[in-house]
């Protein structure tokens, strides 16, 4: 089931690629790969390596889930922030002022991860245990 699920994401990933190559011009497409090329990385980041310590749980409760949203969705609208402040510099590090805009847009991906990230946790977390959300357990205050 990974497997499939990794070689769908794969064929969106190309597909999304192409699909922008088709829209933008050349110029255009260039200048998101320029951004990308700087800010790529960061997308490993995102969840802070907590994704596989959830899956490795044997129990983890509704509050420790919630808790995990919030610091993961903080540290995306960190990294969002982060990069849209370096969106002056990356533009004077190619000359190119049209790149502000475009790390400032860029850098709503590290959100949008980050909202998604902790919802992929919990399915890998049940299909781990072959026991749909029989390891969550009730948040007790």
């Amino acid at each position: 089931m990974a497997i499939v699920a990794r070689l769908v994401i794969a064929l969106i990933t190309i597909g999304s690629v192409l699909f922008l190559a088709r829209l933008l011009s050349p110029e255009d497409y260039g200048l998101v790969s320029m951004v990308t090329s700087l800010t790529g990385f960061a997308t490993i980041f995102v969840d802070l390596g907590t994704r596989d310590a959830v899956v490795q749980r044997s129990k983890i409760n509704q509050g420790e889930i919630s808790a995990l949203f919030w610091i993961i969705l903080a540290f995306g609208c960190g990294l969002a922030l982060l990069v849209a402040g370096a969106g002056p510099f990356i533009a004077r590090f190619y000359g190119e002022p049209r790149l502000t805009t475009i790390a400032m847009v860029n850098s709503l991906t590290f959100v949008g991860l980050a909202l998604t990230c902790q919802h992929t946790k919990v399915p890998r977390q049940e299909m781990r245990s072959q026991m749909p959300l029989a390891n969550i357990q009730p948040h007790t205050p």
